[in-house]
Formats: C-alpha cells, sequence, structure tokens
C-alpha cells in the first residue's frame, strides 16, 4: 500500500487524522503533522515522501519494524527519530499509545538538494530506528510551533527549515556523502544589495526563501550559506531584524495601532509580532511606545 501524504483522501492505519496539520498552509516540499495514535500493527505501507518521525512519547513505546526480510525491536521515547525512506516497503507495530511528529520532505526537493551537495540526484536514504539526534529533534518541535500558528505561518522561515533538514539528512544519512565547497566571498556586492532592497521593500510580505534565491540566480541552499556569510545572519534572522527596526520606526507614529504595526510588517498576528518584539527588544511594543 503506497501512502501520499500530502493527499487528504489517503485512509492508512498509519494516516489517521493527526491532531495538528500543515495541510492548509501551502507549503510546498514539506508537510509536518503531529500524531496521537492508540496500539496498533499496520500492513506493509510505504510512503510517496520521504518521512522524518519525531517522537515525543510520554512513556518508553516498544516498537517492531519489518524491513527488507528483516525485524529491527527498538524502543521509542521522548527525542528518538525514525527515517522512514520515500518508496521502502516495511510494516510497523507498536505496544501503546505512540505519540509524534512527522515530516515528510517531498523526493524532488531531496533530489535537488543533492545535485548540488553530491553532484547526483541519485541518493539512497538510510532508514533509522530510534536514534538521537538533535538538529532534527530541534527542528520537528520549531515546526509543529510553527504549524500551530494562527496564520500561515512565515514561508522563509518554513523554507529555510525543510532546506536545513534535507542538506542534515543527505549529510548523514545517506549512502554517498556530499562534497565539500568552498563558500568563500559571500554574494557580490550588486546581487546583496538587490536583496536587501528586495526584502526592505516587501517587509508587509510572507516573503519567500526561493523567491529571494531566484532574484540573484542562486539555489536556496547555497544563497541561506551564502547570504549568513555576506551578512553573518541567516535571511530569516535578517528579515526579522529589518522588521524590528522598521517598527521601531513606526511606533513613533501614535495615530498607527500596534494591530497595525504587525500587519505592515508581515507579522499577521499581533500576538507573534509582540513575542518576536519582546525577544529582540526586551519589553513589549507597548511600552516601548511609552517609553519613547
Amino acid at each position: 500500500m503506497k501512502i501520499d501524504l500530502k493527499s487528504q483522501n489517503t485512509k492508512s492505519p498509519i494516516t489517521l487524522s493527526p491532531i495538528i496539520s500543515s495541510a492548509d498552509k501551502g507549503w510546498d516540499d514539506i508537510g509536518v503533522e503531529y500524531y496521537s495514535l492508540p496500539a496498533n500493527e499496520t500492513p506493509e505501507i510505504s510512503f510517496l515522501q520521504n518521512v522524518i518521525a519525531v517522537h515525543v512519547d510520554k512513556y518508553p513505546i516498544q516498537g517492531e519494524r519489518l524491513i527488507e526480510g528483516r525485524v529491527v525491536k527498538k524502543t521509542y521515547t521522548d527525542g528518538k527519530i525514525a527515517i522512514y525512506p520515500a518508496n521502502v516497503i516495511q510494516a510497523m507495530n507498536w505496544d501503546k499509545r505512540i505519540e509524534f511528529i512527522n515530516l515528510s520532505l517531498e523526493h524532488k526537493f531531496l533530489e535537488n538538494c543533492a545535485e548540488e551537495l553530491i553532484h547526483s540526484n541519485d541518493i539512497e536514504i538510510l532508514p533509522q530506528f530510534a536514534i538521537e539526534d538533535p538538529v532534527i529533534y530541534s527542528l520537528g518541535l520549531a515546526l509543529k510551533t510553527e504549524v500551530e500558528s494562527d496564520n500561515h505561518g512565515s514561508l522563509l522561515y518554513t523554507e529555510s527549515a525543510a532546506t536545513m533538514l534535507a542538506v542534515h539528512i543527505l549529510r548523514h544519512y545517506t549512502t554517498k556523502k556530499p562534497i565539500k565547497k568552498s563558500f568563500r566571498g559571500g554574494i557580490s556586492r550588486s546581487k546583496l544589495e538587490l536583496v536587501i532592497n528586495y526584502i526592505n521593500d516587501n517587509l508587509n510580505q510572507n516573503l519567500s526563501l526561493i523567491q529571494l534565491a531566484k532574484l540573484v540566480n542562486i539555489s536556496p541552499n547555497h544563497f541561506v550559506r551564502l547570504f549568513k556569510q555576506s551578512i553573518g545572519l541567516t535571511p530569516y534572522q535578517y528579515v526579522l531584524e529589518c522588521r524590528i527596526n522598521k517598527a521601531k520606526q513606526l511606533l513613533k507614529n501614535q495615530k498607527l495601532t500596534i494591530t497595525e504595526i504587525s500587519h505592515q510588517l508581515g507579522f499577521y498576528d499581533q500576538s507573534r509580532f509582540t513575542n518576536t518584539f519582546r525577544k529582540r527588544v526586551g519589553i513589549t511594543p507597548k511600552r516601548y511606545r511609552d517609553s519613547l
């Protein structure tokens, strides 16, 4: 049984309705779902996407996976990671309620990242069972939080996280290792100026990593690296910094409400704007305005 995690009509024992899902967020390359499933046993299944399960179980779970004619038994606990490569047939069972975040990467997206890292899209992801990987765990929790936000989430943040996850998988869980490259010099001054001007002219938009990279004809993966080398910040961090600096200017205008300011800066959610401002400035926008 093949399972497409992007399809809303897929029905199987492993794809019961998730508690939360990114299905309505408009994200293309990555899907994020949170599941809480009772003890179960699946038939033989395979996923069309590469699936990374981030376990957040409250108690140890005894699980089995039948894959390529062998049975693997493991104990899943909070923080454990499992990787299910696309199109690999397997069956699973677990002995009690299991809770996990599913991160599903489109295989074409992974192939595009592989073209840059190993100069080939012929990749083989290695299955993993109940491993520890702090990078994937942190990304899983962060993306779950992003899905839980009231708006469509930040495309720049989500696409950056998807790229980071794909590169991490390719570096650590494939049969071919990435080719080391030098990134000296960063982005040229003219291209960097083009990107910075575009960001500042569009702070009210849900900026996209793919969109920014296309401006200067650089792949998203290389763009993140080169931009950080040039600026000292990731594109997402830089955009946040620009938004906060612009917020300080707008807060001087007493005619604008804080809600209006948050919308002008692309937050679309006053609580998110307030939380972001507080983290970066140390006080809320209201207190900052009152101090002027």
